[in-house]
């Protein structure tokens, strides 16, 4: 079997969050916005990542039970941060909703930016297997391995005219 090297090595760090004031955490501080004072922050306070962490938002077109397969249909959205590359985390997300095909799964639509991907997937299954594929889009990237990507082919430049 051959090594493989996961991609968590491609994570990188990013500053807490504050939830309330909307602003980084650092050392256990933050500046409020309205008064300019350091603010430390109280043990239980909200924390999430921020920029730079990519934004993952995934929505079902079936958002209701007159969608999906009826009773149990899926709800709402899922959202998390996740401190890796673009490039990575698209790769990923798109990986596992072509796994997911045979499942009857497939993507409405697709959105990415610099810090966001957003992602409405369709398909006939339940609530359950919805929350299975999503988690899988979203927290699946810590289990990913370079083997598992497969190579990158590079387009190779020929001077402009066949040989």
């Amino acid at each position: 079997m051959a090594y493989t090297t996961p991609l968590f090595h491609k994570s990188f760090h990013t500053p807490g969050w504050h939830g309330d004031a909307d602003t980084p955490v650092v050392d256990n501080k933050y500046i409020d916005k309205d008064t300019g004072k350091v603010v430390v922050v109280p043990p239980d306070h909200a924390e999430y990542l921020g920029p730079p962490a990519i934004d993952i938002i995934i929505s079902c077109l079936h958002d209701s039970n007159e969608g999906g397969t009826g009773e149990g249909a899926p709800h709402g959205h899922r959202r998390s941060m996740r401190a890796f590359p673009m490039d990575a985390l698209l790769r990923h997300v798109l990986r596992v909703a072509y796994r997911h095909k045979h499942q009857g799964v497939y993507i409405d639509s697709v959105m990415a930016t610099p810090f966001a991907i957003r992602l409405t997937i369709g398909g006939d299954f339940s609530s359950d297997e919805y929350d299975t594929i999503t988690d899988e889009m979203m927290n699946g990237i810590w289990d990913v391995t370079e083997e598992d990507e497969g190579p990158v082919k590079e387009k190779k430049e020929d001077g402009g005219g066949k040989k």
